[in-house]
């Protein structure tokens, strides 16, 4: 007999198991009900994100029903007008759950969708894609996503930025055997010297060991921050982390929620920035920068050996500006220095995928590696398929 097989069978509760509205439940039962009917944020890897069905969660089954049933009836056995409005709202959001973000935004009167948190989990090395009891490293990331409102989606951790960050390992482990040096200026002589970097092992540093000084990272665009943050911890390196003035406060906020457990637990160091690609003369603007001010202001005209950019494409005029942007700001005349880029081939952005590949190569870049992948998100029907593109660009070798 398999123990514990029998107990997780046992222990799903069916709908027909919930407080039925014959019944005439009380508010309160109903409250405490829809709050076990909540949605989990979508784990962006294609599995489920309804409760479980296992370990006291409810079987799907019904569920949509059993809420529209909620939202139709009158509640008349409860006297509170109050909270008769208050459990038809939260029906209506539960069942708006179970329809993507999409849903809830059309289902709310203030054209919000409410805030969630979700923890993804990021691989570490090539050989794994999630976390395991048995040890397999991986870092888990914790962010915040505020309110979601139709005209600011930078707040919203999207599918690109996920695939992006697993595939950070492959990343290190190509730039490891692109370059095992990088040019560093010598203390007595106005000669470059050739200094060896030394790059992250397999097991996590110590939180005290300083981060590589010679390789810079910046990432273009970084919303919620899943991708700097995971670059900081998989390079052990400094990560600079910008977007524009109303992204940035909740992209200090994740950063500093990640700061001791993922990014110094790994020898990594993190700042965030404000960072306007329209402005072709601007440099990125420090936003709360205690601990890592000196790291960019000794640079009055900063320049990285990897930039990162994920779904960073929502106008004509962003693959200009983004062209530009990765142009100014990657370390000239390096062959180590690559810009990543990841983009969902969304069919109304095709014009923009193309015009940004001909700006880059009217940049003097040109695309080394690229590759296309499926990831998974819940803005459309609560669970939805999306193919990305992903290149690496690096300055074209000219030939003396």
């Amino acid at each position: 007999m398999n123990f514990n097989h029998q107990s997780h069978e046992q222990a799903a509760i069916h709908v027909l198991d919930l407080p039925q509205l014959y019944a005439r439940p009380s508010a309160q039962v109903l409250v405490r009900t829809l709050e076990r009917l909540a949605v989990r944020p979508a784990s962006f890897d294609g599995g489920t994100d309804i409760p479980d069905d296992h370990e006291g969660g409810i079987s799907e089954d019904g569920v949509p029903k059993y809420l529209t049933g909620i939202i139709a009836s009158r509640l008349a056995w409860i006297d509170d007008e109050d909270v008769r409005e208050k459990i038809w709202e939260v029906a209506s959001t539960r069942l708006s759950e179970r329809s993507g973000r999409t849903g809830i935004l059309s289902n709310t009167t203030s054209q919000t969708i409410p805030s969630v948190s979700r923890t993804f989990h990021i691989p570490t090395t090539t050989a794994t894609t999630t976390t395991s009891s048995s040890g397999d490293p991986s870092i888990s990331i914790t962010l915040y996503e505020p309110s979601l409102t139709s005209d600011n989606l930078g707040h919203k951790t999207w599918t690109a930025s996920y695939l992006l960050a697993k595939r950070l390992p492959h990343l290190l482990s190509h730039f490891r055997s692109l370059v095992a040096t990088l040019s560093g200026p010598s203390e007595h002589s106005n000669k470059s010297v050739i200094t060896t970097v030394e790059f992250p092992r397999q097991q996590p540093q110590q939180q005290n060991t300083p981060p590589s000084p010679f390789l810079r990272i910046l990432e273009l665009g970084s919303g919620t921050g899943l991708v700097g943050i995971a670059a900081s911890a998989i390079f052990s390196t400094h990560v600079l982390l910008t977007d524009l003035p109303a992204i940035v406060p909740n992209l200090h906020l994740n950063v500093e929620a990640n700061k001791e457990n993922v990014i110094h637990a790994n020898g990594g160091t993190a700042s965030v920035a404000v960072l306007d690609w329209s402005d072709c003369h601007s440099s990125p603007s420090l936003f709360n920068n205690e601990e890592v001010k000196h790291q960019e202001e000794q640079h009055q005209d900063p320049k990285y050996n990897i930039i990162l950019a994920a779904d960073p494409l929502y106008s004509p005029h962003h693959p200009q500006w983004l062209a530009d942007t990765i142009s100014r700001f990657l370390v000239k005349g390096k062959k180590e220095a690559i810009a990543v880029v990841e983009l969902p081939l969304r069919e109304a952005y095709r014009p923009e995928v193309e015009a940004f590949k001909t700006r880059m190569d009217e940049k003097g870049l040109e695309l080394r590696e690229e590759g296309e992948e499926v990831g998974f998100d819940d803005w459309r029907d609560g669970k939805e398929e999306v193919r990305c593109w992903w290149g690496v660009w690096a300055w074209k070798i000219t030939k003396s």
